[in-house]
């Protein structure tokens, strides 16, 4: 479900039910779940006040941020290679490794 509010936008609780084909309760709690856990909202536009019907479920800013960071710690942005940023210390002191730009050897002592 919060997956789909993420992708699809804000949805009534007859179409998350329906698109899951889910038992109504186990549907309420799952909702009621994220709604405590603040990464969604139950809205209501002023003009359905009182229709319980109309209620629709959206993410909020605090869940769409997850959305965000869970998207891009499992699909990160592909990056151009690049020169390795380290170095084995032993290989180098040995002078066997040539240094990368930007690495600097330490002595052991400043280890």
């Amino acid at each position: 479900m919060y997956i789909a509010l993420a992708t699809q936008g804000e949805k009534y609780f007859t179409e998350l039910k329906d698109e899951f084909s889910a038992n109504p309760n186990t549907m309420a709690t799952a909702l009621k779940a994220l709604v405590d856990g603040g990464l969604v909202a139950q809205k209501i536009r002023t003009g359905d006040l009182g229709d319980r019907g109309k209620i629709y479920y959206a993410l909020t800013p605090a869940g769409s941020r997850l959305f965000v960071a869970l998207y891009e710690i499992a699909l990160p942005p592909r990056r151009p290679a690049r020169e390795p940023d380290c170095v084995d210390l032993a290989e180098a002191a040995r002078g066997a490794v040539a240094e990368p730009a930007g690495v600097q050897i330490l002595p052991p002592s400043m280890l």
